[in-house]
């Protein structure tokens, strides 16, 4: 609706400028072919319009679509419009949804930069996640994965599985890291996904850091 009164503006301003060339430099007996060649300007203005309406709408919805560069990842808009879609299946299948976040701490380890845990956290989480379930970027070091059709224990879950994971991955090794989540009904009122989200990085805000430390080689028992 915005953008289509953009681009009424447009049109507007054309017809109007139109005008004001006709009567500041044509004289007075040819103003009746001249108007109508304005009427004939309305189209062209109009369509001008309509495209710079619908530019930017285009634009306004690639900003929002668009994946972080470095994490090949979408970001908090697109998790909040899935997470919509999402409430809509739950109910339909009777089963609960929600969202698990994966926080690391802010800071370097032995030299490794902070992009570097942050694109390696992103892979992990591509990899370990159910093809059902979807990954996203929330900001600098914090991620978040929608849960599809789950139950109360699948973010549980999801975090042991991701806890589990972490410890193979070099680039991730000394790194604090913080899991929350926050599993929700859509069928009871109240719930938004907008709530959803910030209750679970609230909860990943309130959880112990979890220092990632490598797994501990298996020890092979004498025959």
């Amino acid at each position: 609706m915005r953008y289509g009164a953009y681009g009424l503006i447009l049109a507007a301003f054309l017809c109007a400028f139109g005008a004001l060339l006709i009567f500041a430099f044509y004289p007075a007996d040819v103003y009746p072919v001249l108007l109508w060649a304005l009427l004939l300007m309305i189209i062209p203005s109009l369509l001008a319009g309509i495209f710079l309406a619908r530019f930017l709408e285009f634009r306004e919805r690639v900003k929002h679509m668009g994946s972080d560069p470095l994490t090949g990842l979408h970001g908090e808009p697109k998790l909040l419009d899935n997470l919509k879609v999402e409430f809509e299946r739950a109910k339909r299948l009777s089963k609960r949804t929600g969202v698990v976040i994966m926080a690391l701490d802010s800071r370097e380890r032995f030299g490794v930069p902070e992009y570097v845990a942050w694109k390696a956290a992103a892979n992990l989480l591509k990899r370990v996640v159910r093809i059902s379930d979807s990954t996203y970027v929330l900001g600098p070091g914090r991620f978040a994965v929608l849960l599809s059709a789950t139950n109360e224990e699948g973010g549980r879950v999801v975090i042991d599985r991701l806890r589990a994971a972490v410890r193979e991955v070099n680039e991730l090794f000394g790194v604090k890291i913080r899991f929350g989540q926050n599993i929700t009904n859509p069928g009871e009122p109240g719930p938004s996904a907008h709530s959803v989200v910030e209750m679970a990085l609230a909860d990943a805000a309130q959880a112990l850091a979890e220092t990632t430390l490598p797994a501990l080689p298996q020890q092979v028992k004498p025959t």
